[in-house]
């Protein structure tokens, strides 16, 4: 358990990194759960896991978890963007 907190304090100080105009900010978390085997057991596994976090911030770029973002043009409050997002396929079973 000492090096998780070590971890975790190394990431919280040096989290983000400047260059120029741009940003990128890197971190990262930990999933933990605690399954049972089925309702009501008194076993259970026990499963930890580690989140990577990354986001990139431009003038002309956002990536971040959720999408990324390319600025195409600017002029005052109005911009042109172009987006996209990824997600995993899940298979549709019905019961």
């Amino acid at each position: 358990m000492n090096k998780v907190k070590w971890l975790y304090l190394l990431l919280t100080l040096f989290s983000t990194f400047s260059f120029g105009a741009s940003k990128l900010e890197v971190g990262g978390g930990i999933f933990m759960a605690d399954i049972p085997h089925y309702l009501g057991s008194d076993q259970s596994e026990q499963y930890v896991l580690p989140v990577p976090y990354i986001r990139y911030q431009s003038d002309d770029l956002d990536i971040d978890r959720n999408s990324f973002t390319g600025y195409l043009w600017h002029q005052g409050n109005l911009h042109l963007d172009i987006s996209a997002g990824v997600t995993i396929i899940t298979r549709h079973v019905r019961a």
